[in-house]
């Protein structure tokens, strides 16, 4: 059986001179990934998947330097082109 995890990104810091999609996490937002990548609760993961929005990646990548994975970013999991909007 496979179970799947859907982790949320960590909060960003608003950079209105960026595009959305190239927020980077806040440095609150860096220590509660790191928080929950030593938590331990995903030790036993075998796939990391990633949007490829930067604060996505960075909230995955305390976890998969944890457990020694790789990530798999996929463009196709960014969230709504909020970009344009702005």
């Amino acid at each position: 059986m496979n179970t799947l995890i859907f982790l949320r990104h960590a909060e960003v810091e608003i950079d209105k001179n960026k595009p959305i999609s190239e927020w980077p996490l806040s440095d609150y937002g860096k220590r509660h990934a790191e928080t929950v990548a030593n938590s331990g609760i995903f030790d036993d993961v075998d796939v990391i998947i990633s949007s490829a929005e930067r604060k996505a990646y960075q909230t995955a990548e305390p976890i998969a330097r944890r457990i020694g994975k790789n990530i798999i970013q996929y463009k196709e999991l960014n969230k709504l082109d909020r970009d344009k909007d702005r």
